[in-house]
């Protein structure tokens, strides 16, 4: 009979880092597509007079110099954050199912299985990325207060690095997936309305 042994700490990091890897390319690529979310509604909106000239007057949005279409100007590529959402909805306030759709971009910057996935990659773009083996740098100050105002630095036999668990990376990148595929289901759904809401018949009707 054969048993079952756990892995030692070397064969947990022989397929935790190509795990973690995996996960991580699933939550950037996931993060691609939600920007897109916010460029495709930034875009119908724009082709409301009223809602452009609310976000062409948005300071943080000017340099996109009023968002010419097929603009190779950065600027006139806006992230999908909970700011460029809020920008998006007082454009789209008041116009039917546009404010609907502008809502659910909204709704997913604050829905806690995105924050999650974009907290992740704001750790590991813009601050200390964990590293993915053990006996690695551990990411916290090695310093440490004292009550007298002084630090003190304790030097410890092993590293006091903890590797990210790689089952909590997997289920995350997972649920920011899922957030973002409900999202844009449900955006497809209201986007021919909203077009319409803002103008633009879909259809030309010939006895007109």
């Amino acid at each position: 009979m054969r048993r079952w042994l756990a892995p030692d700490a070397q064969e947990r990091d022989s397929w935790a880092v190509p795990a973690r890897a995996l996960a991580e390319i699933t939550g950037y690529y996931a993060i691609s597509a939600g920007h897109g979310v916010a460029n495709v509604t930034l875009r119908s909106l724009l082709v409301q007079p009223e809602a452009a000239a609310v976000i062409n007057q948005d300071k943080d949005l000017k340099r996109a110099k009023g968002f010419d279409p097929f603009s190779t100007v950065p600027a006139a590529w806006v992230p999908l954050n909970e700011k460029v959402a809020t920008v998006l909805l007082n454009a789209a306030a008041g116009r039917g199912a546009a404010q609907e759709m502008a809502e659910l971009v909204v709704a997913l910057t604050r829905d806690a299985r995105w924050v999650a996935l974009t907290n992740r990659r704001h750790v590991d773009f813009h601050r200390w990325r964990p590293q993915s083996v053990s006996g690695g740098v551990a990411t916290s100050n090695p310093w440490e207060s004292t009550d007298t105002g002084s630090y003190s630095l304790t030097m410890y036999g092993r590293s006091q690095h903890e590797p990210p668990n790689t089952s909590e990376l997997i289920a995350e990148a997972s649920d920011g997936l899922e957030a973002l595929a409900e999202c844009m289901e449900r955006w497809l759904d209201v986007w021919p309305s909203a077009i319409r809401d803002l103008g633009v018949p879909l259809f030309k009707d010939e006895e007109a």
